[in-house]
């Protein structure tokens, strides 16, 4: 609608006059969800089966990087396991890392006597499978990185039983039990098979989670981070703090905002709060998770066993926790499911405290039986008050994203800076601060301000303050004694000869 003639001086009859003015209004729907991401060690292989007519002609197997210690050929018409060598060969073809094939083929003159149709088992490990997968069903899960648990109870006195065959999908499946939507897991590669010192090994292991961190380091979804630490020795454990602060950090700077939670085994026989002083990991993107010297107990049903697991899966319990609440919303007082509760021994409320003081997040059994978080802090520690509480960091990272994508998706850069261009982008970042508000995610916001850069006049520069929701960390209750009572009477009357009171 043209202007008003009334507005430019000249005549207009009376009424309502309504004009559209050109004002921008985005609802931010681009930012990433909180997904979980795991790194650690897998079971190493998958399985697969096919079948095929035998002959002596060289034929590929249908996946590559297989072990071939572990084919299995059956004959389809008897069902009799055939004997390489005698029966059949296998050729491992050229290629780096995993990226090989494998042919068979029957041998000539050999226990057959002609073509036959066998089915074929073995255990191979694609060039993929030490990369990121973003997944959200455990029966996936399971087929990539195998089974979290023995299946079977323990030979006495046998020396090969493993309690738990794929720590990664241990991890996985306690986040997705304690809230996790969505999974991104990512296999750290073993370590050379060759070492045999066990501090060569932990240090190798401790390499290939910081490597795993930089192969997710542009994942926009990534937002918590948990290092499967099985195998690390004390004397790698606060390197291992130091290297999940540095890629949080340093993702964060990236605009990849997220943050890392992380645990040790019961054999690391250092304190916690000593770990975080000794590796100056002190962050406010970092959550050391910690419960007793002996770790949580868990209960593995199919092999009628109780497990003591580490504090690494008590932090992906708390990281799928984080993934299903409101980025307001810490940990503190929320119970962790999954377990059967704390290690056979539990440390003292002196110590907890002194714990808490430094920077890690206990976890303890409360007066009603339940296993929960005792005060959800960073190891910056809860003096600090904007830096100790996770929900704080989360609520800044929220409000980081949302300012960005919001103000991107309104499509205002680039485009010529006019008279009412200060007023568009005001309106943009109020709206996308009003939704915030809406959320929860913060409580208000004040001194919003759009202004010109005088340096660079392309540059329009947006401030504000925002409120925060405070976690009630602490309710103070003080009662007493009412010692005031009420008056006593007594009276004396004679009836009838008789006396009452």
């Amino acid at each position: 609608m043209t202007t008003p003639a009334f507005l430019t001086g000249g005549y207009s009859p009376p009424g309502v006059y309504v004009q559209e003015t050109a004002t921008t209004q985005v609802t931010s729907t681009g930012i990433p969800p909180t997904d979980v991401a795991i790194v650690g060690p897998g079971v190493g292989y998958q399985n697969f089966t096919e079948q095929l007519t035998l002959t002596e002609d060289d034929q590929s197997l249908s996946q590559q990087g297989i072990d071939l210690t572990s084919v299995v050929v059956v004959r389809n018409d008897t069902g009799a396991t055939l004997t390489v060598s005698a029966d059949y060969t296998l050729t491992k073809g050229s290629g780096t890392g995993q990226a090989y094939d494998t042919t068979i083929a029957r041998v000539q003159g050999g226990a057959l006597s002609g073509d036959t149709l066998v089915t074929i088992s073995y255990q191979y490990t694609d060039p993929n499978y030490y990369t990121p997968r973003t997944l959200d069903n455990f029966s996936d899960i399971k087929a990539i990185f195998g089974e979290p648990l023995a299946t079977t109870a323990p030979t006495p006195g046998g020396t090969d039983f493993v309690a738990i065959p794929s720590p990664l999908s241990l991890a996985a499946l306690i986040a997705l039990n304690n809230g996790a939507g969505e999974l991104v897991l990512c296999a750290t590669t073993p370590p050379d098979p060759a070492l045999s010192d066990p501090a060569q090994i932990s240090a190798a292991k401790r390499q290939a989670l910081a490597d795993a961190y930089a192969k997710i380091a542009t994942n926009y979804a990534a937002a918590i981070v948990v290092p499967v630490t099985d195998g690390l020795q004390d004397s790698d454990t606060s390197a291992a703090g130091t290297d999940l602060r540095t890629a949080m950090e340093t993702a964060s700077a990236d605009g990849y905002y997220r943050i890392g939670i992380l645990g040790f085994d019961p054999a690391v026989d250092t304190a916690p709060d000593q770990i975080i002083s000794a590796g100056s990991f002190s962050d406010p993107r970092v959550v050391l998770a910690y419960a007793s010297p002996s770790g949580m107990a868990y209960f593995n049903g199919a092999a009628n066993q109780t497990l003591n697991l580490g504090h690494q899966y008590l932090a992906a319990a708390y990281a799928g926790l984080l993934s299903s609440l409101p980025v307001q919303q810490g940990l503190t007082k929320q119970i962790v499911r999954g377990f059967s509760g704390l290690g056979a021994t539990s440390p003292t409320t002196s110590l907890k405290n002194r714990y808490a003081s430094a920077g890690v997040a206990v976890t303890e059994i409360d007066r009603l039986g339940n296993t929960v978080v005792r005060h959800g802090v960073t190891t910056m520690g809860p003096s600090n008050l904007t830096q100790g509480e996770i929900s704080l960091i989360r609520q800044g990272d929220y409000l980081l994203q949302l300012m960005q994508v919001g103000t991107d998706q309104a499509g205002l850069i680039g485009t010529p800076i006019t008279a009412d261009t200060a007023d568009s982008i005001k309106a943009v970042v109020s709206g996308l601060l009003e939704n915030a508000v809406i959320q929860g995610a913060i409580l208000g916001y004040s001194g919003l301000a759009v202004t010109q850069a005088s340096v660079n006049p392309s540059v329009m520069q947006v401030v504000f303050a925002y409120q925060p929701s405070w976690p009630i960390n602490y309710i103070s209750i003080v009662f007493s004694i009412d010692t005031t009572t009420g008056l006593t009477s007594q009276s004396t009357g004679v009836t009838s000869g008789s006396t009452t009171s």
